[in-house]
This record gives structure tokens, sequence and C-alpha cells, in this order.
């Protein structure tokens, strides 16, 4: 232990709270926003286009959108920097703009407003990228203001009445096919009658901006070198005060992540070229994540990957560009390591590809892009794994979006819709440490096909394309009405889940309110006589198994009250006749205990029908089903004395006519 010098020194001990409480405070710090275009003040003619531009920045990087708004109105939300937006068309008014800035936190910041109008009249103001008035127009006549490095104006020009004129351009360099807009004054309306030259080389491409014509986008052609821009018009020509710098492109560009694998917490080295040397004036992101930059060069960035999210691309963003890694980075979910994983990989819609894990103990991880609320369904074939293994797939933020366990050499995750753009990880574990291969083939799935169909109208058929895709069909009921439903035809590989769903409490279609019939089908199959519970709209849900695509149709009809009558034991038959698919019938006859009682059937013109004599507890005594002329039920001896049922069920949409007797014996 070195000497210290004597004398008294004074011990502070900041306790384990009050440490908490100052990286709280630190953790919790808002974000800052500044509103630098427009400035406030601006005027502009219609037709306007405003360009909106911000800087918004965090203690840690953490910048997760910035929200454009005018008054309460949104505008636009851009996720990563240049946080800016064209509002184009913008109508004649005052508007007062803001910048809300939001960190991952989702603490927030709004920008102090910019108040703005816009006019009918002739007059328009013209900015450079410092934000600073380099020119006033109107009609015919316009002023150029020059400004020396720190803003103070040097010079005033004015052009003559109707004399072309250049005010401010922008971007000041770039290399050859840079995009650059010529605000001025008296070009001419026709596109093709502007002649650009950048200092004496024509440009190929002039567009006018619809949003304000006197403002020209042109593209920086070949073998243009550093000088004056000219506009020559029929009415005359202009040459700008400063030149157009020809330079290399400052565009960021990645070429190697550093490790390609780790887990959060690990240092992260990006190397590449055109980086910015002050880490505030760049962001780096990562998946759908920003990352907190430690130190930065203009060839490589150190970072560290961040919790709470998984692998994806890594983005560098200057006011140059933006480049994204061609290289994935890949993160283990917790608690696995980087040493756990055999196999990395990207997963393509539409592509197969065959993962394969030959040491014990391992994983694989691969990745897929989406967008927003896009639909997937996950194909799995070819298995080889000697015993199950998991599929998990995870969201961008690390948090599980939905599993499966796989035993066989088939299988599938159905139809899932991804609650946010970014990129998602699959991970194979295999139990047991079974080893193996499967192949993976992720499909996109297109919006589900709907349809109406009425109530004894045609019939209707749903087409399913695409794998994963599910199909329904709606139509109204009212609470008591009996239909029947079934599908002449079916071009699906095997029987396919269906589901009559009832409406929800408010009458509306539904397929989460309980369901009225469910069961396989293919062709021929029916649901026999169903008897709707409420009034409201019925949902038809055709759900085809693993990947199956085909065409389903569908025949609904309403049912009439059933056939009702009655016989006497011994006494005269009595014919009874459905006239409608799903009419059954009810023939009754009372019977004493102990009396034995045949039910006979003749002249039956149903097909194939099926017979039931029902106790007076509406229990089955006894039953057949038959497609002959004439059959009977076997002799009973009556149980109890009460009225007896003879219930008779047509097969499928069989109607007709058949006679019916109880004799005894």
């Amino acid at each position: 232990m070195s000497q210290q010098a004597s004398g008294w020194y004074r011990l502070v001990v900041m306790t384990g709270w009050l440490l908490g409480m100052a990286f709280a405070a630190q953790a919790g710090a808002a974000p800052t926003v500044t509103l630098t275009s427009p400035v406030s003040g601006a005027s502009f003619i219609v037709p306007a286009t405003v360009i909106l531009t911000a800087n918004a920045t965090e203690s840690g990087g953490n910048i997760a959108k910035v929200d454009f708004y005018q008054g309460s109105t949104l505008l636009s939300t851009v996720t990563a920097a240049p946080y800016a937006f064209n509002w184009a068309g913008v109508p004649p008014g005052t508007y007062s703009l803001t910048a809300k800035a939001t960190d991952f936190q989702g603490l927030t910041t709004t920008s102090t407003a910019v108040s703005i109008t816009v006019g009918n009249g002739s007059i328009g103001y013209s900015y450079d990228q410092a934000g600073r008035l380099s020119g006033v127009t109107n009609n015919t006549i316009s002023t150029e203001y020059d400004h020396d490095a720190v803003g103070n104006i040097t010079a005033i020009k004015g052009y003559a009445a109707s004399t072309p004129s250049i005010l401010t351009f922008s971007p000041a360099q770039g290399p050859a096919g840079t995009v650059v807009s010529i605000d001025g004054n008296n070009f001419n309306s026709t596109a093709s009658q502007n002649t650009v030259q950048f200092n004496g080389t024509t440009a190929s491409s002039v567009t006018i901006d619809p949003g304000y014509p006197n403002r020209l986008t042109v593209v920086v052609p070949g073998g243009a070198t550093t000088g004056p821009i000219n506009v020559t018009t029929p009415g005359g020509n202009a040459t700008s005060t400063v030149n157009f710098t020809i330079a290399a492109s400052q565009a960021p560009a990645i070429t190697n992540l550093v490790p390609a694998i780790g887990t959060a917490g690990t240092a992260l080295t990006i190397s590449g070229s055109n980086f910015q040397a002050d880490k505030s004036k760049e962001k780096t992101i990562f998946n759908t994540r920003s990352l907190n930059i430690n130190s930065t060069s203009t060839s490589s960035i150190t970072t560290s990957i961040p919790a709470n999210t998984l692998g994806g691309k890594v983005s560098v963003t200057t006011a140059y560009g933006t480049a994204i890694s061609a290289q994935d980075l890949f993160v283990p979910p917790s608690p696995l390591l980087a040493t756990d994983i055999q196999y990395t990989d990207r997963l393509v819609f539409g592509a197969g590809k065959t993962v394969s894990i030959t040491t014990a103990g391992k994983k694989a991880l691969l990745l897929f892009d989406t967008t927003q609320n896009q639909r997937f369904y996950l194909n799995v074939t070819g298995g080889t794994f000697s015993a199950c293994y998991t599929l998990t797939i995870y969201n961008p933020d690390g948090s599980i979006l939905t599993n499966a366990s796989e035993c066989s050499s088939t299988g599938y995750i159905d139809t899932t819709a991804l609650p946010t753009a970014g990129t998602y990880t699959i991970l194979i574990n295999p139990s047991s440490n079974a080893t193996g291969s499967v192949t993976l083939t992720l499909y996109s799935v297109p919006p589900d096909p709907t349809g109406i169909i009425s109530l004894d109208g045609p019939d209707v058929t749903l087409t399913t394309t695409a794998i994963g895709q599910n199909g329904s069909l709606t139509f109204s009921g009212t609470a008591g009405q009996r239909i029947y439903l079934s599908t002449p035809n079916s071009t699906y590989p095997r029987s396919e889940m269906l589901t009559v769903y009832k409406p929800d409490a408010s009458g509306n279609s539904s397929t989460s309110n309980g369901n009225i019939y469910s069961g396989l089908w293919s062709t021929g199959d029916y649901t026999n006589t169903l008897t709707l519970p409420a009034t409201g709209t019925y949902t038809i849900y055709l759900n085809p198994s693993s990947a199956d695509t085909g065409s389903m149709t569908f025949h609904l009809t309403s049912v009439p009250a059933d056939v009702t009558g009655s016989v006497t034991i011994n006494g005269s038959a009595l014919t009874v006749t459905t006239t409608a698919e799903g009419q059954n019938a009810n023939v009754t006859f009372s019977g004493t205990s102990g009396q034995t009682a045949t039910v006979r059937l003749v002249n039956n013109s149903m097909g194939y029908v099926s017979v039931t004599l029902k106790k007076p507890d509406n229990t089955s005594l006894t039953s057949t089903a038959s497609s002959s002329a004439s059959f009977n039920l076997s002799p009973q001896t009556l149980p109890t004395t009460g009225t007896y049922t003879i219930y008779i069920d047509p097969s499928a949409a069989n109607v007709g006519s058949i006679n019916v007797s109880v004799t005894n014996p």
C-alpha cells in the first residue's frame, strides 16, 4: 500500500440505494430534440412542399422514433436518422410544427414549436442546408443572399424581372449520380426546357418539383468537375455564385462485424469506411434497436450487443447516407451461449433451407426479415432427428412469438401474423442431445379469401391458392332458424377442418365466440340440421391442413319444420314425405309398458335413411339405417307407458317418402 500524506481526509460512502438512484436518473434521462427546418417565420407559396428535419439525441443513443406534428395532427413517423419528412401539397394557412422524440424506454420530449405560413401570394423563400435565408422570389424578380462561415450576410444580389436565377442548391458536394435540388426563379415550367450544367457538363435528368415550381431536381452527370451550376432557359440563363464540389462518395460502408455471434453485453466492432470521428454525428442500429457507441473513427465503431434484441443486420447512418451490413449478427436467446450454436443461416420466403446439427447438444439459429402485420407459414419436411425437437420463433426484442414441438419428419407452424417489422429468430433445439437435419421453408401468406353466402341462394366456392391461407364465408341468420350446410365438391387432397362460428354479443361476425359446428370436411359432407341460437352474422371458417391448397364449394339452405304425424299399434300406415334438404320426420304412437312393438317401413323413396325408436324420455330404444325399399326395426318390449317417437333422418340431402306403421308383435 502506498503511503499517503498526513492530515484529515473525508470518506464519502454512497449507499446502494443512492447508487441505484443515480444510475436510474442517468438511464431515465429524456431525449433532446430540435426542429431544424423549417425556421420559425418561414413563408411558402402554394403548391408548397415543406421539408421538416430534426436533430434528436439521447445519452445512450437510443432514439426509437421521431414524430412530426402539425398542431396535434401526426404528419409522419421516422424511426432512423436522418430524421426528415417532406410535407407535400400543403394548403394555405398558418401552421405550428413540432418534432417529438421517443427513446426505447418510452421517454419523450417535444421540440419548441415552429410557426410557418403558406399563402396564395407570389413571394417565396429559399433556405440553404444550414437553415439560412438564401433567396426571396416573387413571380418575376428575385434576390440572393450570400453568407460567411458564421452566417453573416456578406452580399445581396438582385435579379431583373423575368431573369432566371439560382439562389441555392443542395447538397453542396457529391459524386456523379448525386441528386441535387436547385432553388431559383423564372425557370421554365416545362422541365425539358431547362438545361442544367455542372461546370459545363450537361445533366441528362431534369425534373420540376411538383410542390414548388421554382425548384429543379437534377442528377450530377458523369464526367462533371468542380465548378458552378448553370441553368439555361428560353428566357435566359443563370449561374450559381458558389461552386458545386465533385467529391468521392462520403456515404458510410460496412465491411465486417466482429464477432459474428455473441450474447447481450458482448463487445462488438463494426469495421468499414466513411464513419464519423464524432459519434454524435452517426447512428448505429442493430435489428430495430439503437446501439450505444463507445468509440468511433472513420473506419471503426466499437459498441456492444444490447439486451432485449436478437439477431439481424447492423446499420450505420451519417448525414451522407446509411450502410447496412451484408453480414448478420447472431444472438442466442438466453440462457444459451455462442458456444451452444453449431448452425447459423438466414431464411428467405419461398426457398427451403436444410439445417444440419451433427454435434450432440448443439442448436441452430436462423433469421428472417418481415414487415409489420405480415403473415407467415413455416413448413417442416425431411426431418431425421432421432428425438423430438422444439422450434421457437422469437420477436426482434427477444420475446417468444410462438413455438412447436416436432416429433416426426414433417410438421409446420401455422399461419401467424407478425406484430412488428424487423428480424425474427428461429431456434432449433433438439432434445436428448439428438442430431440430424430438417428442411425449413418459409411462406408469406396473403390475405385470406372471404365472401358472403345467402340462405337458399347460389352455391359459393372458397379457393385458397397459397400455403397457410384459410377462408371464410358469412351469412345472416335469425335465432331459432334452422339451416343445412353441405359441400357438393372439394378439390383439397384430404378432409379439411370446417367450423361454423356464432356471432358475437352484438350480432357481428366473430371467430372467438364459440361455434355451432366443427368437423373435417371433403366432398359430400354436411352438417345435418342446425338450429341457430342467436340473431346475427355467422361465419363458415375453412382451415386447410398443413400445406394444403384447393377449393371447396358450399351449399346453404334453410330447413322448414320437420314433418310430424302419428300412428297406432296395429293401425293403418302413415306416409311421411320430406321435401327439403335437412328435413326430418317424427311419427308418434302410444304404448304400454310390457307391450311388444315392431316398427315397419315400406315404400322407401328416400334412399339411405336412419330410423330411431325413442322412448318417452327421448332416449333411444333401438335404431337402424337402410336404403332398402322395405325394412323393420327389431321388435321391442316397451319399457314404460307413454308416447314413443319414430325419428326418421334421411341421409345427406335425401328427400322422399316412406310408409310407417307399428305392429304387435
